[in-house]
């Protein structure tokens, strides 16, 4: 045991002054252990266990939002008492849905403790846009007259979250107040349209030329549209990048 006292304090001071440390597995596992025999030991509650649970779904999935797991029967975690424990889940599903079956081993002091399968239920929350006043039917997306409701998106699926949504958007159909906005709401605007005017952007290398056009379509952010040169009647292909605004590079 002084061993490996003497040997942990002399690394741990070559690691304060900088200096570069190679340790052998066996080196490695000694000081390890004789680390975790200087921890205190105890139970594995079933409150860590769904904590921990909760932040390794969040890890895998890595979904924006907050997840929230209720155990769907009552969770038993081994009497055993141990120094260091380890939560590993073995099998995930496929994709995250409102329950999960989740497959995990539990380890107690590099020990398998516990081994099984947990069927939870699954929130994930989320802030989603929800309307303050009536909405008209192909009015522009703005946040600024909108508020903000914190919901599972589990159960209220297709919603816009508040991350999400710009002013390329218009919504669909007439909205009333205080509803959650869908993406079935909102599409797409054109922000280039058949017949008008619009400001091209030719660019090759370093060079860069403007010019006004006519749109030969309709076009949303992003699209490829057919512009017309208003002197030369030459027909170009460019990018929609904002209203009334095509980018061309050659």
């Amino acid at each position: 045991m002084k061993f490996f006292s003497r040997t942990s304090l002399f690394v741990s001071c070559l690691l304060l002054l900088g200096v570069g440390v190679s340790v052998s597995r066996s080196q490695e596992g000694a000081l390890s252990a004789n680390q975790s025999s200087h921890l205190a030991k105890h139970v594995y509650t079933a409150s860590q266990f769904m904590a921990e649970l909760t932040r390794l779904v969040s890890t895998h999935y890595n979904s924006e939002g907050e997840w929230e797991l209720t155990a769907q029967q009552a969770v038993v975690t081994p009497p055993t008492e141990a120094a260091v424990w380890s939560l590993t889940v073995t099998e995930f599903p496929a994709q995250p849905s409102p329950y999960l079956v989740l497959h995990y081993k539990l380890i107690a002091d590099g020990v398998i403790a516990q081994e099984n399968s947990v069927l939870v239920h699954a929130s994930l929350w989320k802030m989603a846009w929800v309307t303050r006043h009536p909405l008209s039917a192909r009015s522009i997306f703005d946040a600024s007259s909108l508020d903000t409701q914190r919901v599972d998106s589990f159960t209220q699926r297709d919603i816009v979250a508040a991350s999400a949504g710009d002013n390329t958007y218009a919504y669909t159909h007439d909205i009333r107040a205080d509803s959650l906005i869908t993406w079935h709401d909102l599409a797409r605007r054109p922000l280039v349209k058949k017949g008008d005017i619009v400001d091209v952007i030719a660019t090759e290398g370093m060079l860069s030329v403007s010019m006004k056009a006519l749109a030969m379509e309709n076009g949303v952010r992003g699209d490829l549209v057919t512009v017309r040169n208003l002197e030369t009647r030459k027909d170009i292909s460019g990018i929609v990048v904002s209203d009334d605004r095509v980018e061309v590079h050659f």
